[in-house]
């Protein structure tokens, strides 16, 4: 619609609005709805005429007429008794023993509502608040029907709310963009208000039944979830059970592990055992005492897991301190020795002694360690051997359960010894004391300050 030329104006006689093509040549009762001038019709001599037909302001205006758009509209709705609705997608969630949800949708495409009496602007008032609907209409199916015509303002979600509480449909046609093609024959704009304009649901209870069906798809797809993890569940339970029933032996020795008394009975047998002569713990820490005075501070460490081993820790931590220190530092020592400076390698004597340190010392990894215990002859607690039978290989981690133990609980997992984690507890404290060094999982000694 061009600023100054309207297709559509204001009838006073008739009260109502008329297009161009619908009156007389050089009619006379239009008027502007926005400044109350008097509008001319220059239609005359349609037939052969230059320019199209319209209407323009007596004297000069800067009127847009754009409200007799939505009046035009208003009167067409009235009058045509259908309208077509709005597509309606109507969505539903429910959720299963899981709580997960599942969604279901019911579409209904747009489809023609018949109208029997129209009634515009009737107020509606709840709680003190108001709105009024451009239409109100009852439709053929029984139901109201609320209509909006968007040109200007498009309905609030305010207005939304409150038509969804009073519970009534409500169809938003939008005319804000109107193309200029449509407005130049009163059918093209009657078909394109009736059918073809976007329009949407404000506010829909005329499709109930989809949105019920939605729910009823929503709650069968949580039903089925729920039945099939309970299904899921009863396995698992039976599976656990089988496993639990067949591994009774660890289980059994978990429980005993886990009690308090036990581990102080012991403690206190294997305090007696590494100070009674004798004994294989006494005669094996008396010789590495005997042989290291100045390292026996390094080999009574206490760690978490230590009564996985079935004698005191100074018994097996005696083993792993001569295979990684002690024969550490003989074969690196031996290596630093050796190193020999040349006439290039002048000034850099002791960067090379280092370097042969470093590539010449054995570098341990905690499971070959365990090896070497148990070649030792010192005793491994049952249930660790048991636990190892079951895995088919020692337990390296504390935090990575093995697939084969996955039915012991957390509880009963996270106690139980795991002889290749206490050797390297063990040896992490020795990393503290500054004693050996680590790289990629293993351990060796470390240098001493003044080399060879």
């Amino acid at each position: 619609m061009r600023e100054a030329c309207f297709k559509i104006a204001w009838d006073c006689l008739v009260n109502k609005v008329v297009h161009i093509d619908q009156v007389e040549q050089g009619f006379e009762n239009a008027k502007c709805l926005e400044c109350g001038s008097t509008l001319v019709a220059a239609n005359h001599n349609p037939d052969d005429r230059l320019r199209a037909t319209y209407f323009r302001h007596k004297g000069e205006s800067t009127c847009s007429g754009e409200s007799l758009t939505h009046l035009w509209a208003k009167q067409i709705l009235q009058t045509y008794g259908s309208v077509r609705g709005a597509p309606y997608s109507a969505t539903a969630t429910a959720t299963d023993i899981r709580k997960k949800k599942h969604v279901a949708q019911e579409y209904q495409p747009a489809e023609d509502l018949i109208m029997e009496r129209v009634q515009p602007e009737a107020p509606l008032t709840v709680d003190g608040l108001t709105f009024i609907p451009d239409l109100t209409a009852r439709l053929s199916l029984g139901y109201d029907l609320l209509i909006e015509v968007f040109v200007n303002n498009e309905s609030s979600d305010e207005k939304a709310d409150f038509y969804r509480n009073l519970h009534v449909s409500c169809l938003e046609i939008d005319l804000s963009r109107v193309p200029s093609e449509v407005l130049e024959k009163p059918s093209l704009f009657e078909k394109y208000v009736i059918y073809d304009a976007p329009r949407k649901w404000v506010s829909c209870e005329l499709y109930g039944q989809a949105l019920a069906s939605a729910r009823a798809k929503a709650l069968v797809l949580a039903r089925e979830a729920t039945a099939s993890i309970k299904i899921h569940r009863d396995g698992k339970r039976a599976e656990k059970q089988a496993w639990r029933h067949a591994h009774r032996v660890l289980i059994e020795q978990i429980t005993a592990y886990l009690s308090e008394d036990n581990h102080k009975l012991a403690r206190a047998r294997y305090d007696r055992d590494v100070t009674t002569p004798g004994t294989f713990s006494y005669q094996t820490v008396s010789r590495f005492r005997g042989e290291f005075p100045d390292h026996a501070e390094c080999v009574d460490i206490p760690v978490k897991g230590e009564l996985g081993f079935g004698c005191h820790r100074s018994v097996w931590q005696a083993v792993v301190y001569r295979a990684v220190v002690i024969r550490g530092r003989k074969m690196g020592h031996s290596a630093a020795e050796s190193a020999r400076e040349s006439y290039a390698t002048r000034g850099y004597g002791k960067d090379m002694k280092l370097l042969a340190w470093h590539d010449n010392v054995p570098k341990v990894s905690p499971e070959n360690l365990y090896e070497t215990i148990k070649a030792s002859h010192i005793p491994i607690r049952p249930i660790c051997l048991e636990a190892e039978r079951i895995v088919g290989a020692p337990i390296s981690s504390e935090r990575d359960r093995p697939e084969e133990l996955r039915y012991l609980m957390t509880k009963e997992w996270r106690p139980m010894p795991k002889p290749v984690c206490v050797i390297r507890a063990y040896l992490n404290e020795l990393v503290q004391r500054s004693v050996v060094d680590t790289v990629d999982g293993c351990f060796f000694a470390k240098p001493p300050e003044a080399l060879p």
